[in-house]
């Protein structure tokens, strides 16, 4: 059944993988039998596990006959004839298969770092280690390749020139000089593709398979506070480094070439023209000189360029990991000018390496024709004899021969120098150091952890600190000096002391000793917020660092984070993620979970999507999933990380009897016999009232243990911190009872109807909520865990799987025209027709100039006096300059053109995104938008914009050559036209498939990149749980079809070189026969001048056969970015109505009117909208999807203004979309929704979000310092943000010190930049950055929390506040006090508060308790605890103590309010 084959393919692939590394380790069969004996089973099974893009594809052809390129001719004419699939094109085999690659790769680089001390490991030498052969074949033909162009090609134009002056030549000796000299060009056209092929395709597809093999698993394992002091991005390594050093090798390939034709061009010329010669050396050397310090100055802004698209990509992923929050507040304008900026920053430096880009290439086109310009000057002078045709146009080809060289050098140096620039930047990453691996305890060890003494920091070792700092100092000295010549060498102005003052230091855990029993021992952990319970596990599972003392680990350990890990798939893959299936354990472990009900009402099981970072599903819902997969992994040792604060608290109580309990065998809920069970359990937890269950209980306070003991010893003594936490609440009696229930409830079997009551319910109530994800199924019950996978219906169910992440649109066919002139239009009016305009006058002068050269040569021997020479000089030196003027200003307008224009489309695409609804970020995965951003971005920045300016540049050329040439022989139109239809051909066949493979692979770069931003976000996990062979075994198939397309790309655009090396064969030989038998009927002048322009003819189209295939390829990454720009993007209702103007009372009854007033407003400010605060609800219904159920069901109340209520229900019940509502995350289906009387349906996104506020269930947490996360947009004072962190319980000393200049000026409320002034490129002193990362990343989730309350108080003007589970990861006592501060804080507010813990809410005035999405009770939590009810049995249900006091905090507050 194809259920069962999904099955083995997911889950047996673990087993299989095994077997690889025994059939195979590192210097064993590897090196007896081949890397094909290797490849064998690691192929099977990535190919069995991919089945988007490998399956099916036959493999590539061998090395040899990979050279020859012929066998990509029959897809050449297929794709000519329909547009070619994926499926189509050959994959990867044997040594270029990325497993052995990256193995290979892994092996040599841990021999090198094992012997740093004697020498430093270099990415260079694993390159030349693996891949030595395509290296050193691609450089001999190269030289080959220089000198049959650079030597041979001048020789024999000098002999067919010399043949048709002299009378007494032969037809025979014409035709054997012009045949071979055919033949020069030929073998010169094929030598130039091997040299692609070895040097740019198979050097640059392999080194990417293995290059991001070794990143993919570094990430793995590298520290992240490492990686945050080094200030790399991760993303961005893959991105952009590696793929845009193997775009660049495509050029660089050429070095050895123009290496070797410099200087044989050098030699013949100094032949040729002997003393003459040196003016002309001077001249091209001395424009080498300036060529080579543009270069550096190339280098140091493409380092700022590279730092600032760094920065930009950064924002852009706050924005896609924070977009909810970010919608609900009302950011989007901000952040857009944020993203504005740092692109416009960007631009600029783009235009500065553009220009200093076309400037030294423009100097390289001109080098050539002021050498030949003066020395033909000097040559008239000194011996007007030697002014021969031969000799002046041979002189004149070498020269022309010379231009590639001048221009190459410099840039591919600069191309080279920024590999070595990437190569570091690797290295440093791949240097970093690892999380510190604990020491592993024995088998027969009776611990499962054993801390002894142990002090952990977050911070590095003093000496990687400092050498982070060194290293990045002088990277960012080098760049601002090359960039600013005249910057001081100082410090900055502006930020060299901002950051050494006010920096928090980092958390700490000192002095731990404890251990835990590897039999049947439950350890818990508690304390207040912020007193090192995560940092704790943390440690453990070696995020920080060991400073003294020991600790050792069992080496089965499960984990389940705070925050749950979600990876982009199924269902089934997220629980598997590798282990083999075992059906009986997958369903308990599902029912344990409470997700087999789950299961049931999605729409295709457990092969439902559920999107990327889980975003489809409850918190709750993640946090089970997230449960499941660590009991599947049937570990040793379960490490918990406050899991139950997602879910309310009677699932809590269920999840941890059934689960955790469960996992220890102290019931039969997962099979485990306590008695034989070796498994313990250590776990952080903020609901005290389940630690009577637990053998041994953990007090922190400040990062150390204050206490321990088990929990009747403990409690025993009143003066402990845990009996003052327990007491800390109005009445400890709350929590004694819920205590005893539980644990009453722990010591006996697991009374499972009692206990899988609440799950179902809470699975029901959830499932119009979950099937948003894909067609609903109707709501059904379950008796136990045997329905789960009964496969009867999975074929059915496999054939209408429901796919929420849409597969990536795959254009077919040409470009249309629309991308194109989407560009165009964003140069500006007018900017194409003056490109034209300067283009037909620049080449117009150098037709004139030749021209009047080759007239020069004939009167030369009426013109006998040297004044004479010296005036035609004159008139051929000024219509060269001319030229080169001419070509310099072409350049620097179609560079100003293209900035502009790529600036235009990514500002448009940027807007588009912002507009675009939740549902489209749901869909869509991260590296997918990530990917357009950079990778597909960086080609229209680089690519398309020099292919632009090449393509007027060659076009033109090509155009003055053969109309010159025409017009001297007419009998050469025939053979120019042929040629010419010949390459225009090969032109567009490649173009059909190369298209068709360069889109394939753009697809595939967003898998890699998704699967390496997964394995960031899940480091520990993946460390802990030991997942890396299985993240390891994702990307291998990622970069398996990614290099395939990539690959097939690349070959297509050399067989192109190929061909046009035989147009040029067809050109030389049909011109040189030409010119040779009709001899007689031409002047040797104007043959010589018509020789040299069909010769230079060939020469110039194997460049544009080069330039062309990489512009149209550079136009389907324009195609997917500007795909964002129009209605691929579906957007949100109207940010601005005209209804604005009447609430903000502007007089005005248009819409730029109402968008200048709504951006004006403060989001920290009242409006004039809303006054009172009331809410209403008119029969609102919701359904997320048109054939969906409705997930709210024709809600209708009231809420007065100013009125404190508080929402609770089970997971999944509506609690959260109904708040949500008010937002309009997502549109009514049916009803309205009021506030003070006004439909918020006819007002604007801006101003109704502006006008409210909200904490959201996940906190927001935004790069940068603990300042910028509070207040990101700079809109407060210094004195209201410490009031607001004192207000909720956090130190106002972590805000530090303001820095004078922030990594990005930021925009204020109105979204207007500040600072915008400055737009240099600035950074951050490290000091500062280390308070920027190090103070983010140790805040505990319930700190952050706390932080998100904080930005809520500094609104707290405003008149409808909603606080979204907003202490689920505080302790009780933080909660009260929280509490109290919402209390004061909004007091004048409106405020609906969604709550599991029922005391946070039933002092409320109201409270509205909802049931699968409808009002189940609405009144005086007073009242409903008087009467039988759902909330009456929801409080009941927590015990007879804890009844009693809400009932009495209810009865307090009740007479408070009368």
């Amino acid at each position: 059944m194809k259920a069962e084959h999904e099955e083995a393919r997911l889950g047996e692939s673990a087993l299989r993988d095994e077997q690889v590394d025994l059939e195979v380790g590192p210097g064993e069969k590897e090196d007896q039998d081949g890397p094909e004996s290797f490849r064998w089973t690691g192929e099977a099974e990535v190919r069995e596990r991919d089945d988007g893009g490998l399956v099916g594809r036959k493999p590539r052809v061998g090395r040899w006959l990979d050279m020859m390129m012929v066998w990509v001719f029959p897809y050449i004419v297929r794709g000519y004839r329909v547009p070619l699939e994926e499926r189509d094109f050959p994959v990867n085999a044997g040594i270029d298969a990325p497993e052995f690659l990256a193995r290979e790769a892994e092996r040599r680089w841990q021999v090198m770092v094992k012997n740093q001390d004697k020498r430093q490991p270099s990415l260079t030498r694993l390159l030349l280690g693996l891949q030595g052969w395509e290296f050193y074949m691609g450089i001999a033909l190269s030289i080959v390749q220089g000198l049959l162009f650079s030597v041979a090609r001048p020789l024999f134009l000098r002999e067919i020139i010399d043949i048709v002056s002299d009378e007494n030549s032969t037809d025979k000796q014409g035709a054997v000089v012009a045949v071979t000299f055919a033949l020069v060009i030929l073998v010169e056209g094929i030598v130039q593709a091997q040299v692609k092929q070895l040097l740019s395709c198979r050097l640059g597809t392999r080194y990417i398979s293995w290059m991001s093999s070794l990143l993919q698993r570094k990430a793995s394992t590298v520290s992240a506070i490492a990686v945050s002091k080094a200030g790399l991005q991760e993303s961005s390594l893959i991105g952009s480094d590696v793929t845009r050093m193997v775009e660049d090798w495509r050029w660089m390939c050429l070095l050895p070439y123009v290496c070797t034709a410099l200087v044989g061009g050098v030699v013949i010329l100094s032949v040729v023209l002997r003393e003459a010669s040196l003016v002309g050396f001077v001249i091209m050397f001395s424009i080498a000189f300036i060529n080579f310090k543009l270069t550096k100055m190339i280098k140091a802004v493409e380092e700022v360029d590279f730092a600032l698209g760094d920065k930009r990509i950064g924002i852009l992923r706050e924005i896609l990991d924070g977009v909810k929050a970010i919608k609900m507040m009302a950011w989007e304008i901000p952040f857009r000018d944020l993203m504005f900026d740092a692109r416009a920053q960007e631009a600029s430096y783009i235009q500065r390496f553009r220009t200093l880009q076309v400037s030294s290439i423009n100097l390289g086109r001109a080098s050539p024709i002021l050498a030949a310009c003066f020395s033909i000057l000097v040559l008239a002078i000194i011996d007007t004899d030697d002014l021969t045709a031969s000799t002046i146009f041979v002189a004149i080809s070498s020269f022309q021969g010379l231009r590639l060289p001048l221009i190459a050098i410099p840039q591919q140096t600069a191309m080279l120098a920024n590999t070595f620039v990437s190569l570091k930047r690797l290295r440093r990453y791949l240097l970093l150091e690892d999380a510190p691996p604990p020491e592993p305890l024995e088998e027969s060890s009776q611990y499962s952890v054993v801390v002894r003494d142990a002090s952990f920091d977050w911070t590095l070792a003093a000496q990687e600190q400092e050498r982070a700092r060194q290293v990045a100092e002088a990277e960012i000295a080098a760049a601002a000096a090359a960039s600013n010549p005249e910057h001081d060498d100082g410090a900055d102005p502006e930020t060299g002391a901002a950051g050494s003052s006010g920096l928090v230091k980092p958390f700490r855990l000192t002095d731990l000793t404890f251990s835990v029993k590897r039999h049947n021992h439950l350890v818990g952990v508690v304390g207040r917020v912020g007193s090192g319970k995560t940092s704790l596990l943390s440690s453990i599972l070696g995020s920080m660092f060991l400073e003294k003392g020991s600790f050792k680990l069992a080496s089965n350990v499960a984990y389940i984070p705070q925050r749950p890990f979600v990876m982009s798939g199924t269902l089934i893959e997220n629980v598997l993620m590798g282990q083999p299936m075992d059906r009986g354990r997958f369903n308990k472990v599902l029912h344990a979970s409470a997700l087999d009900v789950d299961l049931e009402n999605l729409p295709d099981g457990k092969f439902t999507e559920i999107g990327e970072r889980g975003q489809t599903l409850s918190g709750g819902q993640a946090a089970r999933l997230s449960i499941a997969r660590a009991l599947y992994h049937n570990a040793d040792l379960l490490l918990i990380d406050d899991a139950l604060a997602a879910v309310d608290p009677e699932v809590a109580n269920n999840l941890f009897r059934r689960t955790v309990l469960g996992f220890l065998g102290r019931n039969d809920s997962l099979g485990h016999d306590q008695a034989t069970s070796r498994r313990s359990v250590l776990m952080t937890l903020n609901q005290l009232h389940l630690l009577p269950s637990f053998d041994h209980v953990i007090v922190l306070d400040g990062g150390r243990i204050v206490e321990q003991g088990s929990y009747e010893e403990l409690t025993a003594d009143e003066s402990s911190m845990l009996s003052s936490m327990l007491q800390g609440h109005e009445s400890s009696s709350h929590e004694q009872g819920e205590e005893t229930q539980v644990q009453k409830m722990g010591e006996g079997q697991l009374q499972e109807a009692s206990e899988v009551k609440a799950p179902l319910d809470e699975a029901k109530s959830s499932a119009a909520k979950e099937v948003r994800i894909g067609s609903g199924s109707s709501v059904g019950t379950t008796s136990g865990p045997g329905v789960l996978l009964n496969d009867d219906d999975d074929e059915a169910q496999q054939s209408t799987r429901h796919i929420l992440v849409a597969k990536e649109k795959a254009e077919k066919g040409a470009v249309a025209m629309s991308i194109l002139g989407e560009y165009l239009k964003a140069m500006g009016k007018g900017r194409v027709p003056f490109s034209f305009l300067f283009a037909v006058i620049a080449y117009s002068f150098m037709a004139a100039m030749d021209l009047y050269l080759a007239n020069w040569i004939q009167d030369s021997e009426d013109l006998d006096t040297t004044a004479a020479h010296l005036r035609r000089a004159a008139v051929y030196i000024s219509l060269a300059l001319c030229n080169v003027i001419g070509v310099e200003i072409l350049s620097l307008h179609n560079t100003r053109s293209s900035v502009r224009a790529s600036k235009h489309v990514h500002n448009d695409c940027i807007n588009q995104i912002l507009h675009a609804p939740i549902t489209w970020y749901e869909e869509t995965p991260s590296g997918r938008i990530t990917s357009r951003f950079s990778g597909d971005l960086s080609m229209v920045d680089r690519q398309l914009a020099f292919i632009f300016d090449d393509c007027f540049q060659f076009f033109f050329l090509l155009g003055a050559l053969s109309i010159v040439v025409c017009y001297i022989v007419p009998e050469l139109v025939a053979v120019f036209f042929v040629g010419f239809a010949l390459f225009g051909w090969q032109v567009v066949a490649v173009d059909r498939s190369n298209r068709e493979a360069k889109r394939a692979a753009n697809g595939a770069l967003a898998p890699i990149l998704t699967n390496v931003s997964e394995t960031v976000n899940a480091r520990d996990l993946i460390r802990c749980m030991k997942l890396e062979h299985y993240f390891c075994q994702k990307h291998f198939a990622n970069v398996d079809r990614y290099t395939s397309n990539l690959y097939m790309s690349y070959t297509l655009v050399n067989f192109s070189t190929l061909v046009s090396g035989v147009v040029s064969f067809l050109l030389s030989s049909g011109a040189a026969l030409v010119v040779v038998f009709r001899r007689e009927a031409y002047d040797p002048a104007l043959v010589g001048l018509a020789i040299t322009y069909a010769m230079l003819t060939p020469y110039f189209l194997s460049i544009l056969s080069v330039v062309l295939p990489i512009g149209f390829a550079a136009l389907t990454s324009l195609e997917r970015v500007v795909e964002y720009k129009g209605a691929a993007v579906p957007q949100e209702p109207a940010w601005y109505t005209t209804e604005d103007n009447r609430l903000l009372e502007t007089g005005a009854d248009d819409l730029d009117t109402a968008q200048r007033a709504v951006d004006a407003l403060s989001t920290h400010s009242a409006a004039n909208w809303p006054v009172a605060g009331e809410i209403e609800f008119r029969n609102v219904v919701l359904r997320y999807r048109p054939n969906l159920p409705p997930a709210l069901k024709g809600l209708s109340f009231t809420i007065r203004g100013g009125e404190k209520v508080g929402i609770c229900g089970r997971t999944g019940s509506g609690k959260s979309s109904s708040v949500l509502m008010l937002f309009r995350v997502h549109e009514l289906t049916e009803g309205q929704i009021l506030i003070d009387g006004q439909d918020i349906s006819q007002i604007g996104l801006q101003l109704l979000r502006k006008s409210l506020t909200i904490i959201p269930q996940t906190p927001l947490l935004l790069r940068g310092s603990l300042r910028q996360n509070l207040d990101p947009f700079d809109m407060y004072t210094d004195v209201q943000l410490v009031d607001a962190l004192s207000q909720v319980g956090l130190d106002p000393n972590l805000l530090g010190a303001k820095p004078a200049e922030l990594n990005h000026p930021s925009p204020g409320a109105d979204g207007k930049k500040k600072n915008s002034k400055n737009k240099k490129a600035t950074s951050p002193s490290d000091q500062e950055q280390d308070q920027v990362d190090s103070g983010a990343l140790s805040l505990s989730i319930g700190e952050r929390q706390l932080l998100s309350l904080a930005r809520a108080v500094l609104r707290q003007s405003l008149k409808i506040v909603v606080l979204d589970e907003p202490t689920s990861s505080l302790d009780m006592a933080s909660d009260d006090a929280i509490q109290k501060v919402v209390r004061s804080a909004f007091a004048q507010s409106t405020v609906l508060t969604i709550a599991h813990r029922l005391r946070s809410i039933v002092d409320s005035d109201r409270i509205m308790v909802l049931d699968k999405g409808e009002i189940a009770e609405f009144d005086v939590p007073h009242a409903l605890l008087q009467r039988p009810g759902t909330f009456a049995g929801m409080v009941d249900q927590l015990g007879p103590k804890s009844a009693a006091d809400l009932r009495d905090r209810a009865r307090v507050a009740f007479t408070k309010g009368q």
